[in-house]
């Protein structure tokens, strides 16, 4: 039979456990940093506006002169030679 002292520590040990997997597996809200894959990728329909290579912070859209490789990603929605245009 398990004494109260291995319940509380196994349940303790579990909590932490949950709380890790949690965390690993969350995605990233606005303004959040963030990397372009991964577990630390922003939530839908945010995306990883980039300050260095791979990283960032979680944003609506990506400014004009920001890198970007998809025109839908940008917030003037042209994607041109890997930089957003301005609107």
């Amino acid at each position: 039979m398990m004494s109260t002292q291995h319940f509380i520590l196994s349940l303790t040990i579990l909590i932490i456990i949950s709380n890790l997997h949690d965390e690993v597996n969350a995605c990233r809200e606005l303004g959040e940093e963030c990397v372009t894959r991964g577990p630390k990728s922003c939530c839908e329909p945010l995306i990883c506006g980039l300050k260095s290579h791979g990283t960032g912070v979680c944003v609506k859209c990506i400014p004009g002169g920001s890198e970007c490789k998809k025109s839908e990603d940008c917030c003037s929605k042209r994607c041109k030679s890997g930089y957003c245009k301005f609107k």
